[in-house]
C-alpha cells in the first residue's frame, strides 16, 4: 500500500510550508480556504494538572500527619508503622503522576501561546491541489486532492466527535474533526459538503 500522506512540516511542498506558520494571512490568500481550529488545548490540560496537584497535597499532608503521629507515639522506641510507609508510597506515585501532568500542562500553555500569537496555526487548509489538516491530537497531514476517492461522515462514540472521513484510493482513511473547527462544531454535513465542493 503506497503511503501518500505527508505528516511532517519539513516534508511539505515548498509552496505549502508557510501555510501553518505566522507568514500565512488567510485574508490575503484568495486561492487557499482556511478554517481555523477552535480546540482549546490549555483548558483540557488544566484538569489533570489540578487534580494531581490536589491529590499530591492531600497525600503529602496525610503522610506527614501519620509520620509525626507515629514518631510521637513511638517516642524513641523502634519505629514501625505500615500506614506511614503506605501513605509515603502513594504520595510518591501521585507526585510522579503530578510531575508528568505539570509537564503536559506547561507544553500545552506554550502551544496555546504559539497558537494565540499566530506563530503556529491549526485547522484545515484547502488549496487548489492539496488538503492540509493540523490538529492537536493527530498532528499534521497533507494529501493531494487527486488521492481522495470519496468522503463520508463518521461519528465516534466516546468522546462524541463528529468527523468527515476522507477515504483515499489506497484504502487509507483520514479524519477531519468537525467539532474542532470554528463554525463547524456539530455540523459535519456542512463540512463534508464544503470539502466535496473543493475536491
Amino acid at each position: 500500500m503506497k503511503n501518500v500522506i505527508i505528516r511532517k512540516q519539513e516534508d511539505l511542498p515548498e509552496n505549502l510550508k508557510y501555510l501553518t506558520g505566522k507568514n500565512f494571512n488567510p485574508e490575503e490568500s484568495k486561492d487557499v480556504l482556511y478554517i481555523r481550529n477552535s480546540y482549546y488545548i490549555k483548558g483540557l490540560a488544566k484538569i489533570p494538572y489540578l487534580m494531581t496537584l490536589s491529590l499530591s497535597i492531600l497525600f503529602g499532608a496525610i503522610f506527614l500527619y501519620t509520620l509525626i503521629a507515629e514518631l510521637i507515639r513511638s517516642s524513641g522506641s523502634q519505629f514501625k508503622s505500615e500506614g506511614t510507609y503506605v501513605t509515603f508510597i502513594m504520595f510518591v506515585f501521585i507526585f510522579i503522576f503530578f510531575l508528568i501532568c505539570r509537564r503536559y500542562y506547561k507544553k500545552s500553555n506554550e502551544l496555546q501561546e504559539k497558537t494565540n500569537s499566530g506563530e503556529m496555526k491549526f485547522g484545515l487548509w484547502i488549496t487548489p491541489e492539496h488538503i492540509i489538516n493540523r490538529d492537536h491530537n493527530v498532528g499534521l497531514y497533507c494529501i493531494q486532492k487527486n488521492e481522495i476517492d470519496h468522503s463520508d461522515i463518521y461519528r465516534s462514540g466516546r468522546p462524541r466527535l463528529d468527523m468527515v472521513a476522507l477515504r483515499l484510493k489506497n484504502k487509507q482513511n483520514l479524519y477531519v474533526v468537525a467539532d474542532w473547527l470554528a463554525g463547524y462544531s456539530g455540523k459535519p454535513e456542512e463540512l463534508k459538503a464544503l470539502i466535496d465542493q473543493h475536491v
